[in-house]
């Protein structure tokens, strides 16, 4: 038992190879010892068996206490199965009562075989989503009830806060937070960020500290933004020049108004405080800061909201400064929209929009030059009218077309019964392909892209809104100090469906309409009990079919071994290609008393 080839295997390896359980069980019954021997490579037979995808095998030698050992590659076992993609000896392995030892044995240091619980997630997601399955424990009350209640266990979405945070200078061990949950937004995982024990995770994140640090965020914004609001709406940008209808800019006058004073000295110092929180991100983020079009939508408000205040300290010409006002507020509306993003029951929406007009610029980007063909055509033959004597007009209308405006009678018809038309034919060409490619065919793609696609980009902009999230709890867990979080931080909630988790009924209303932390006491309240109970039948059915199949296969297994049919088909794991082509070769070259018997039955 303890020879080995060329290779360093040993008998145990060559059964765990070929999934053999029960020539292994002979062997571990002989020399328990022997599962720990390793060959060239450091692997051990059940290595070998969790590559080669044998279930059963793999958990033989775990009952018999095989070690979980690393191999020259620094990969366990469990790490050969994840990534071969072997669903099956993963689902054992998570039933199975070593599955805390095998999910911990990894090394920090190794790039390639990271924790299992990562690997799980990038190549065996089905799995991962077990394991938060068996995260979720109900109690035995009736789901109607009162005290029924459900635990969710965060053990396995959570780094050890030791890891996350450095406690000493010289340790190198160090992990972001939030790295489950990040690892299912970076590999696009909605399946396990929509599960319960994920959502039921963020929500306690949010409640515990997310949802203060964002409306603290939005309240600062707001100092700057209300006060920009309030001068663009109670100041006039000009004045009537010479008694006529002509409006001549003039600068913010503030010599007179307290108020208007204070909203400008406002604006100028929430300015100086964003462009400073600008510089700060620019420094600890690097690179990625630029990738990012919000933080050029922060600079591009910050700026001009500094030069429509400018007139505090310096002299600036009154058309820059109302012009900067009105970008500021534009822009500043804009982000304070972008802001709602991170609420359950509206972000969606918002998340929604964007990602159509992001559709909407690469369609317009694509057809801009029809709609330039069409405007500089127009400016050919209708340049003698004034919306069309420049090609930059001509486009400009070409474009109002677009939209359903056409004048037909002031642009076309007038023209031709005065005779003033120069191209009458041509221009009535020109006329009647524009409407049917633009108003009729390229408006309804626009729309028919908009809204048919729509249940793609509410999946889409779910899990951007989860996201985005994650996002906020990672940067917001990268600042608070250790002791913070080490108090607010919870491995397990309880929660029970059938009680308000608020008190209060204003506080729930502005919870669930709000933050979109909904209460789940009509969820559990309108189970259909009819159907719980035929699936509870079904069930039930199946059980005792099982039970009615395990006793046949007992008794056929009897029959053969008493009328000596050589079968090894309970020996292997699954019928797959290599095991069926050996035992096909190992049957035919054995003779058996019952040959005469198969070939005339075969016959």
């Amino acid at each position: 038992l303890h020879v080995s080839d060329y290779k360093g295997w040993t008998a145990l390896h060559h059964a765990a190879f070929g999934g053999y359980t029960r020539t292994m069980q002979i062997i571990l019954d002989t020399n328990v010892k022997c599962t720990d021997r390793v060959d060239e490579e450091g692997n051990t037979a059940l290595h070998l068996a969790a590559r080669e995808g044998h279930a059963k095998a793999v958990r033989l030698l775990l009952d018999y206490g095989a070690k979980i050992l690393f191999n020259k590659a620094i990969a366990s076992f469990f790490h050969e199965a994840i990534h071969n993609r072997r669903k099956d000896v993963v689902s054992a392995v998570i039933l199975h009562k070593r599955w805390e030892e095998a999910v911990v044995t990894f090394s920090h240091y190794s790039s390639a075989n990271k924790c299992p619980l990562l690997e799980m997630v990038e190549y065996l997601p089905d799995s991962f989503k077990l394991v938060l399955d068996n995260c979720i424990i109900e109690s035995s009350e009736e789901k109607t009830s009162r005290d029924f209640y459900i635990e969710y266990n965060f053990r396995y979405l959570q780094c050890p806060l030791t890891l996350n945070k450095k406690l000493k200078d010289g340790e190198d061990i160090f992990y972001e937070p939030l790295t489950t949950l990040n690892a299912m937004v970076r590999h696009n995982r909605m399946e396990l960020l929509s599960h319960p024990v994920c959502k039921e995770y963020l929500l306690m994140k949010w409640m515990a500290y997310g949802f203060r640090a964002h409306l603290m965020n939005l309240g600062i914004y707001s100092l700057g933004l209300i006060p920009l609001t309030l001068l663009v709406t109670h100041i006039q940008p000009g004045r009537p020049l010479n008694g006529t209808e002509i409006y001549e800019a003039r600068p913010l006058e503030y010599e007179n108004s307290y108020f208007t004073r204070v909203c400008m000295c406002l604006v100028l110092i929430m300015s100086l405080l964003g462009i400073c929180k600008e510089i700060f991100q620019l420094i600890q983020q690097k690179l990625k800061y630029l990738l990012d079009y919000s933080n050029l939508l922060d600079w591009t408000i910050y700026t001009t909201s500094i030069i429509f205040v400018s007139s505090l300290f310096i002299n600036t010409p009154a058309h820059l400064q109302w012009e900067c006002g009105a970008i500021a507020v534009y822009l500043s509306w804009m982000n304070f929209l972008l802001y709602l993003q991170r609420f359950e029951n509206y972000g969606i929406y918002v998340v929604m929009f964007w990602e159509i007009l992001r559709t909407l610029i690469r369609i317009a980007v694509v057809f801009f030059f029809l709609i330039l063909a069409f405007g500089l055509s127009f400016f050919v033959l209708l340049g003698s009218q004034q919306t069309y004597s420049t090609p930059l007009l001509s486009v400009m209308k070409t474009f109002a077309m677009m939209l359903g405006d056409i004048n037909y009678h002031d642009a076309f018809l007038d023209p031709l019964l005065s005779s003033e038309l120069p191209y009458p034919f041509l221009s009535y060409t020109v006329l009647i392909i524009f409407t049917l490619l633009i108003p009729i065919l390229l408006m309804n793609l626009l729309i028919g892209l908009a809204v048919g696609d729509i249940a793609e980009v509410q999946k889409y902009a779910a899990l951007k809104r989860i996201a985005m999230q994650v996002n906020l709890h990672t940067n917001l867990e990268k600042k608070l100090p250790f002791w913070f979080l080490s108090r607010v931080d919870q491995e397990s909630i309880t929660v029970y469906p059938n009680r308000p988790r608020y008190c209060g009924f204003m506080v729930r209303c502005v919870f669930q309409y709000c933050f979109g932390c909904e209460d789940s006491t009509t969820d559990a309240q309108s189970t259909d009990t009819t159907l719980e109970l035929e699936v509870l039948k079904q069930k039930y059915r199946l059980k005792d079919i099982s039970t009615l199949l395990e006793k046949q296969h007992d008794l056929i297994k009897l029959i053969i071994q008493k009328m000596d049919i050589v079968s090894e088909a309970e020996d292997e794991d699954s019928n797959d290609l290599f095991q069926h082509k050996f035992r096909k070769r190992q049957l035919e070259h054995k003779n058996s008393k019952w040959d005469t018997v198969l070939k005339a039955v075969k016959t």
